[in-house]
């Protein structure tokens, strides 16, 4: 009776038009009610969702990325990436992807990267005759790898939610991550090739050396995060907390972050992060009334009846996930659909580290693909371009990210064998 209630209730507000988060905290309520639970749990169960000490890892990295796109950082970056790549054909192409898997070891949000260095590159681009579309569509597939690359935001909520180490999962989409930009590249280098698109001008190694001596306190941000974590000096929560530090210090070194535009920054963190928490608390909610009714274990039976393979288990995963991320929100993937496959997951012996990096980075093919595609939206609004005409070009990125998907799905040392070799 209480799930057929939470169910009616969870389908009618969402079909209102009631945003996914309110449906969730509503439709738990009616749940309670029917099933004599009283409302001071479901108000405790909200609460508790917060208690993560792994969370707080969340809006710090948001915060040290807003703060590194509000200074020097982001040109800083660019200039050095285009004495790096921008040589060969299709230069700003790869500038555009280099610097994008750069900042990756620093913000661990795509959004950051859409808004902040993307929008930097894209406007070069379009400058150097790429064409409004295929700038865009370049800096959309970009900017997925920032969560791949360690540090990841999506990669602390999942850490949260599955129990799994976020040292290895960080460690596990390194190899992932410099694949999506080297396959991102080799592509750029071919079409540009075809097109006629231009090489910037080579670069002498007294300019490589300016660009190196100007970027060198930025590129230092991975190292120090990276090297604090796995060195034993701090957790991947309190790096974030480092990551913040340091940018406010490079935004003070370079002299381009005053009080007042930090407290814009923090305003703008203040209200995403919210956002978030918000989701957090009431996918708590979703999940316990899931326990509750044991519909997680329903599910892996459904699944597990289906097929009684890995390879039979990971595919069925990969299409829900890729289906989930072209019409809902990440962080609703990964708080309300991720504990729901588990049991199966963990019936058939996937490590949860690897399943971690996949469904991380289906949801990045899930900005991409409408209609929900965030990143496509918010590089809509900024160009002025329609959805279709960014996805004329997009396409073929998209395919690329999706074979790379099925690449790691089911070869499982490209993901773990960094986080064997160095996590003990």
């Amino acid at each position: 009776m209480g799930l057929t209630v939470f169910t009616i209730s969870l389908v009618a507000l969402i079909a209102l038009g009631m945003p996914i988060v309110f449906s969730m905290i509503v439709a738990s309520w009616a749940y309670a009610l029917a099933s004599g639970v009283a409302l001071t749990v479901v108000a405790q169960k909200m609460v508790t969702g917060l208690e993560s000490f792994t969370l707080l890892a969340v809006p710090l990295f948001m915060l040290s990325a807003e703060a590194m796109n509000n200074t020097s950082v982001t040109r800083r970056l660019f200039d050095f990436a285009n004495k790096l790549v921008g040589r060969f054909p299709g230069g700003i192409g790869h500038v555009n992807v280099f610097t994008s898997m750069i900042f990756a070891g620093m913000s661990g949000s795509a959004v950051a990267d859409t808004c902040g260095i993307g929008y930097v590159c894209l406007t070069e681009m379009d400058k150097r005759g790429f064409g409004m579309p295929f700038s865009t569509a370049v800096t959309a597939a970009s900017s997925t790898i920032g969560p791949i690359i360690p540090p990841s935001i999506p990669m602390v909520v999942y850490a949260v939610v599955a129990g799994a180490s976020v040292g290895k999962l960080f460690l596990g989409g390194a190899i992932p991550g410099v694949l999506m930009g080297v396959t991102q590249m080799i592509y750029i280098y071919c079409i540009s090739l075809k097109r006629g698109y231009a090489a910037e001008k080579r670069s002498t190694w007294r300019e490589k050396l300016i660009a190196t001596r100007n970027a060198v306190l930025p590129l230092l941000t991975p190292v120090i995060l990276l090297g604090g974590i796995y060195g034993g000096v701090f957790t991947p929560t309190e790096a974030a907390a480092v990551a913040v530090l340091y940018a406010l210090c490079l935004g003070a070194v370079y002299g381009d972050l005053n009080l007042r535009k930090l407290g814009e920054i923090s305003v703008r963190v203040l209200l995403s992060a919210g956002i978030i928490m918000s989701i957090v608390a009431a996918a708590n909610l979703f999940s316990w009334v899931m326990a509750a009714e044991q519909v997680p274990q329903r599910v892996g039976a459904m699944f597990l009846s289906v097929t009684n393979t890995r390879v039979g288990l990971l595919f069925m995963l990969n299409i829900v996930f890729l289906i989930l991320g072209a019409i809902m929100d990440i962080n609703t993937i990964l708080l309300v659909f991720v504990p729901m496959v588990l049991p199966a997951v963990t019936a058939m012996g996937i490590d949860l580290v690897h399943f971690g990096v996949i469904v991380v980075l289906n949801t990045m093919i899930g900005l991409l693909t409408p209609p929900y595609g965030m990143n496509l939206f918010i590089l809509s609004g900024l160009t002025g371009l329609t959805i279709n005409q960014i996805l004329k070009e997009l396409w073929p990125f998209i395919i690329m990210l999706v074979g790379l998907l099925f690449l790691i799905t089911y070869v499982e040392p490209i993901v773990m064998w960094l986080p064997n070799l160095l996590v003990k």
